[in-house]
């Protein structure tokens, strides 16, 4: 997932490249760095999975809150983008260019909250599986049980 939603901001900034969009989001580059994150993070919680440790899960857990910053702050990114287009725009520009750049910015809104979605259930997940089997359990659950006493009624 947080695969899919990097590539997706990857290709959102090569799309508002070509197309000649040169706006808010573009003068930080957001996409680009907002993709290649999510991407690393991506990676990391998959060798976490198949290689899982205590260091390796915290390091995920670290990575995946920082993952679930940055999708807040690039859902903003893309909602200052999405407002700050229709304030300024102009009528003599086609409603074409509108509509691409309209769309991108709702889909990488869609994506940004589902990745940050993601990313908090994964450590949230993960720090609860951290904490479990780090504390030590009651042994009282494992005692077996008392059977019962049978009473024999006498005639």
């Amino acid at each position: 997932m947080q695969i899919i939603v990097g590539l997706l901001n990857l290709m959102t900034g090569i799309l508002f490249i070509s197309s000649g969009i040169h706006d808010y989001i573009m003068m930080y580059n957001a996409p680009f760095w907002l993709g290649g994150v999510f991407l690393v993070v991506g990676v990391v919680s998959i060798v976490a999975a198949w290689f899982p440790s205590y260091f390796l899960l915290l390091v995920t857990v670290v990575l995946n809150k920082v993952s679930a910053l940055l999708a807040m702050i690039g859902l903003a990114l893309y909602a200052w983008d999405l407002m700050s287009f229709k304030v300024v725009m102009h009528y003599n520009e086609m409603n074409y260019d509108k509509m691409i750049r309209e769309t991108l910015d709702i889909t990488m809104m869609i994506f940004s909250a589902l990745q940050l979605c993601a990313t908090l259930s994964f450590s949230v997940l993960t720090l609860k599986e951290l904490c479990e089997t780090n504390s030590v359990e009651d042994p009282q659950l494992y005692k077996p049980l008392k059977e019962e006493l049978t009473v024999s009624h006498v005639c």
